[in-house]
């Protein structure tokens, strides 16, 4: 990779990282909503005895069998959308998810001060007097401005060796 696709990627991370919650949550969520259609239809008592009495309502179909098939056949469309839109989570899940993974190996490559540099200016998006007032609090050890982007270029470099 060039390395401006890894500091394209570094700065994409924390968003990705966000969206890649948010689907895991979502696939959850449909998962389970896949469940309880599956367990409606399997339990016929779902619908309620007082529907199964075959007696005529309105706006109802008065058979308890053919009621059962209606419901049935709505519930299993139901389930076919939601495997429909739990495939489409699960294909972009994936997509990010390789993203993040690359990245999240890239920073295991570096060293703690390089790892420091390369979050603070790509994660959070600190400008480098504030990098480096941090540094200097996190480590105390007084560094420049040129010191700090040195760390941050040669940390790119063995993110460079580590994605060939």
């Amino acid at each position: 990779m060039t390395r401006g696709e890894i500091e394209q990627a570094l700065r994409a991370y924390p968003e990705k990282r966000a969206r890649l919650e948010v689907l895991r949550l979502r696939q959850v969520e449909i998962e389970h909503m896949i469940l309880e259609l599956r367990a409606k239809i399997e339990d016929p008592s779902g619908v309620g005895a007082a529907k199964l009495d075959g007696m005529p309502r309105a706006k109802t179909v008065s058979n308890p069998v053919e009621r059962q098939a209606i419901i049935c056949e709505r519930d299993t469309e139901g389930i076919r959308e939601l495997q429909h839109e739990l495939d489409l989570v699960q294909t972009q899940a994936y997509d990010i998810g390789r993203e993040v993974s690359a990245v999240e190996a890239w920073m295991t490559a570096l060293g703690e001060r390089e790892r420091f540099a390369v979050k603070a200016f790509y994660f959070d998006g600190l400008f480098w007097g504030t990098i480096r007032r941090r540094y200097e609090d996190e480590y105390r050890m007084p560094i420049s401005d040129r010191r700090m982007k040195q760390l941050r270029d040669r940390a790119l470099e063995k993110m460079g060796r580590v994605s060939a």
